[in-house]
């Protein structure tokens, strides 16, 4: 049963993946972002050092797209800024898992979140 359901919600992920505009494939990264290290915290909580893990390189690897997806050549300060945040929470985030620290995990969480308020408030363009 529960194998079906996770088949349903690929597909709709992937549907809503397709039809997603480029801003709104930035919020939906945030939100995995958000997600998976919601997922963490819970991992630590129940002591499961390899969902730990996993969790942790998600949200990692999430963060290092969105650091990607930077326009360097042309963002100024503002892309130089977003890349040294995107740079901070990936460092947190291994910190977090070494030291075990739901503390540090939390600071991940406040930066995702900020920056996330921020691209919400983009209008976004007419793609």
């Amino acid at each position: 049963m529960y194998k079906g359901i996770n088949q349903y919600r690929q597909i709709d992920t992937e549907t809503a993946v397709h039809n997603a505009s480029p801003h709104r494939l930035i919020q939906m990264l945030f939100e995995g972002a958000l997600k998976s290290v919601t997922a963490a915290k819970g991992a630590m909580d129940n002591g499961s050092p390899a969902q730990l893990g996993e969790h942790i390189k998600k949200a990692a690897t999430i963060i290092a797209g969105l650091e990607e997806g930077l326009d360097k050549e042309n963002g100024g300060e503002l892309a130089e800024n977003l890349e040294r945040l995107y740079q901070h929470a990936q460092d947190t985030l291994v910190l977090a898992q070494s030291e075990k620290s739901v503390a540090k995990l939390d600071q991940v969480t406040a930066i995702l979140l900020e920056l996330k308020s921020g691209w919400d408030q983009v209008a976004p363009s007419a793609d």
